[in-house]
């Protein structure tokens, strides 16, 4: 195993303040796991200030208190300027790829991989402050002149730079991120790479490979026993890989079933059971992660479903309000002018459109997907996302109370 390490001298910014308890009503706490107090404190004020279904770009009056306002802000001159792909630093975000998918208050964004971007930084953008958030900051990535082609690390011991699809998740039980296959720089070959990132001490490090077979991932984590779930496209098969001594389990049958590319999973700690939507899947997948079992479901969304049918979209499961939010996607997908509320319970799966208001969420025109890029904060009632490298941080603010299904038509009007 090699162990990868950057000195934090290569990016602008500050640590996070220090932490605060949160303060709320005791029966909103018991709702909320543990793992989502790990990260809290007093809701911010540039956050307590918005009303239900907000959007507020963090820029002008809102920009972060670090000066750090866009991903290229925190970007060394030869990474914006010399980047030996495509793309270049735009091939982060509009490639297929996603980040870190989080519930706390950092958003973690890495990806690019193929021709689109050798890039392979650690981007986190730490939405915790007051009136403000603190912002980017780029703890980790290798310089260009050590990257290598098909391969899977550069010459420092970085990894390289693949396509993430959903195959990328903070584990809050260790606070290390865990990445898992991936379209490498620069073939575009699928690999069955595996690699962990201490948040800490900006550190990579190989793990054993995924036994399944080289693809893109699905990733389904859970806090309570430290495992993560791991599938890849059109597999019918998974694994559970065992965070706490770095292991695979055996082979784990879906009953036939198999995801496409363009969809990711959310998991439900109510019901262990977890949700694979997106490019026309709506799943449930079973999981027992003390036992180590899983079995595949199908479930069939009712109301506005139109946004199952997008590639790359992003889904969390908001255990205070018991639904999943439904948002992001590819270039001109409804879910960013609009979130979608999906009931988690399944008595229906009912699916209500909301729209949004206030800021508009900057797309880049070729952008693949969102997937794991955003980071969910259900002690603030919050959703932080990214859509371009270029363009501020957002925010959006979720309603404190579940928004009521839409009546459904009358016999009269329905015939």
């Amino acid at each position: 195993m090699f162990k990868y390490t950057r000195t934090p001298n290569l990016f602008s910014g500050r640590r996070p303040a220090g932490i605060r308890l949160l303060s709320a009503p005791a029966a909103l706490a018991a709702l909320l796991p543990a793992f989502a107090f790990a990260q809290s404190g007093p809701i911010p004020e540039y956050i307590e200030s918005m009303s239900a279904f907000e959007i507020r770009e963090l820029d002008g009056a809102y920009a972060p208190s670090n000066g750090n306002v866009s991903i290229e802000s925190v970007t060394p001159a030869e990474w914006r300027n010399n980047d030996p792909s495509n793309i270049g630093l735009r091939g982060i975000v509009v490639a297929w790829s996603g980040g870190g998918k989080n519930v706390g208050s950092r958003l973690f964004v890495h990806g690019g991989g193929h021709a689109d971007s050798a890039n392979n930084g650690m981007y986190i953008y730490d939405y915790s402050g007051g009136a403000t958030p603190t912002g980017w900051q780029l703890p980790s990535i290798s310089s260009v002149s050590d990257v290598r082609s098909n391969v899977a690390t550069y010459a420092d011991g970085g990894p390289n730079s693949v396509h993430t699809y959903d195959g990328v998740v903070y584990a809050s039980h260790n606070n290390h991120i865990y990445r898992f296959g991936g379209s490498r720089y620069i073939s575009g070959s699928f690999v069955d790479w595996a690699f962990k990132y201490n948040v800490s001490s900006g550190e990579w490090s190989r793990l054993p490979d995924y036994p399944g077979g080289d693809s893109g991932a699905k990733t389904i984590y859970d806090p309570t026993t430290g495992k993560i779930f791991v599938t890849v496209t059109n597999s019918t098969t998974g694994y559970f890989f065992r965070t706490d001594n770095e292991t695979w389990s055996p082979s784990k049958s879906l009953n036939g079933n198999s995801f496409p590319w363009d969809s990711m999973a959310a998991w439900d700690s109510r019901r262990n059971r977890a949700i694979v939507v997106g490019d026309g899947e709506t799943s449930i997948v079973n999981v027992d992660f003390a036992n180590e079992t899983v079995s595949v479901e199908s479930f069939s969304p009712s109301g506005d479903t139109n946004i199952y049918s997008r590639n790359g979209i992003s889904a969390v499961y908001d255990s205070v309000r018991d639904v999943y939010w439904l948002f992001g996607g590819n270039s001109g997908s409804p879910g960013y002018t609009n979130i979608y509320q999906l009931r988690a319970d399944g008595s229906p799966w009912t699916t209500t459109r909301i729209s949004l208001t206030g800021d508009s969420i900057p797309q880049e025109g070729d952008l693949q997907g969102s997937w794991g890029r955003y980071v969910f904060m259900p002690q603030w009632a919050a959703i932080g996302l990214v859509g371009t490298t270029s363009a501020p941080a957002y925010v959006i603010r979720v309603a404190e109370e579940v928004v009521p299904a839409p009546e459904p038509p009358s016999a009269l009007n329905a015939q």
